[in-house]
C-alpha cells in the first residue's frame, strides 16, 4: 500500500499514484495537525502533490531519493518538528529554482529537473 495512515501520521511508500490522491485528502482533512513522512517515497504524483500543497500539512521526513527531495522542499517550508533530518546545504541551482516556483513558473521548474542527469 503507497500510503498508510497511522493516528496523526501518514506514511508515503514507493510511488504514490493518482488514485491515493481522494484517500489522502480525506484523511488530512479529518487530522488537521497531520504530519507526513515522505522517506521512503520515490515518486509523488502531482494529484497528491497538490492534496499536500492545499492542505500544508507538517513534513516529518522527506524523500530518502535526492532529486525527489530537492523538489519538494522548494514547495514546502521546512517543519519545526523535523526528525532526524540533515539540514541541506544552500546552492544556487536551488535558490534559482525556489524564487521561480514562487513566481509561478513550475513547469520551468520541472523540465529542468526532468533533464538533470541521474547521479
Amino acid at each position: 500500500m503507497p500510503i498508510e495512515f497511522k493516528k496523526d501520521h501518514a506514511f508515503l511508500r514507493d510511488a504514490v499514484s493518482v488514485e491515493e490522491a481522494e484517500g489522502l485528502l480525506e484523511w488530512l482533512q479529518h487530522e488537521p495537525s497531520a504530519k507526513v513522512d515522505l522517506s521512503a517515497c520515490r515518486h509523488l504524483h502531482t494529484a497528491n502533490l497538490q492534496v499536500l500543497m492545499a492542505a500544508k500539512p507538517a513534513i516529518s521526513r522527506w524523500p530518502e531519493d535526492a532529486k525527489l527531495r530537492a523538489w519538494l522542499e522548494m514547495v514546502f517550508p521546512p517543519s519545526a518538528d523535523m526528525e532526524n533530518q540533515k539540514p541541506r546545504p544552500p546552492n544556487r541551482r536551488n535558490s534559482r529554482r525556489a524564487a521561480a516556483l514562487h513566481k509561478g513558473k513550475v513547469s520551468e521548474v520541472i523540465s529542468e529537473i526532468a533533464l538533470e542527469p541521474v547521479t
